[in-house]
């Protein structure tokens, strides 16, 4: 008894790190901008204050969207490699409506079903990737592939932009994040980059 009662104490701290980990990567950094701008903003009278304004209403359109999508992945206990697409479909229209191409494809296994933990690691990977690709490489076309065969699910991203060379002196906080999340899924990525043909990225774990 006293060994459940430990192992139910330890998926709890697990589940309580990994809530307060969703919501300070991705809906900290918008407070953060959010009080920053409101700081700056002049008190003195007949100072146009409308940059600083737009700036904190667009932060918050994005915390409420990133909320809501935060607590989606928080209660759905079993999610579909499609539904999971769809939702990357959602999330990224914005972006893609502007001047990047995103094409979202699930290869095979539409029906593979994840558990929570895989959804959201798999899902914060994706958004990661296409952030890094939208704000580096200079690109206008990205391709995500979701891949489930038997037990195993891979995804591939891949843009048509400049290209970096890798090192471990130059991986930013935002590889490093992925690197971590795949390595809590017991999985691997694989990083592939050449200057002026575009950056692939693949990674692989089981269900």
């Amino acid at each position: 008894m006293e060994i459940t009662r430990q192992e139910a104490i330890n998926k709890l701290q697990e589940e309580r790190l990994r809530i307060s980990r969703e919501l300070h990567d991705n809906i900290g950094s918008h407070l953060t901008l959010m009080n920053a701008t409101v700081e700056q903003i002049p008190s003195s009278k007949g100072v146009d204050i409308t940059p600083q304004l737009s700036t904190v209403k667009n932060s918050l359109t994005m915390s409420m969207r990133e909320l809501r999508r935060t607590v989606w992945l928080m209660n759905k206990s079993r999610i579909s490699l499609d539904e999971l697409a769809i939702k990357l479909r959602d999330f990224l229209k914005p972006i893609s409506a502007a001047k990047y191409l995103i094409q979202i494809s699930v290869k095979e296994g539409n029906e593979i079903i994840l558990n929570e933990v895989s959804a959201a690691h798999l899902f914060r990977m994706i958004q990661e990737l296409v952030n890094n690709s939208i704000k580096y490489a200079n690109c206008t076309a990205i391709n995500v592939y979701l891949i489930g065969i038997n037990d195993l699910i891979q995804f591939i991203v891949s843009d048509n932009g400049k290209g970096f060379t890798i090192s471990e002196e130059n991986k930013g906080n935002g590889i490093k994040n992925i690197e971590y999340r795949i390595k809590e899924l017991n999985g691997t990525v694989e990083w592939s980059s050449d200057i002026g043909t575009g950056t692939l990225v693949k990674g692989i774990f089981p269900l």
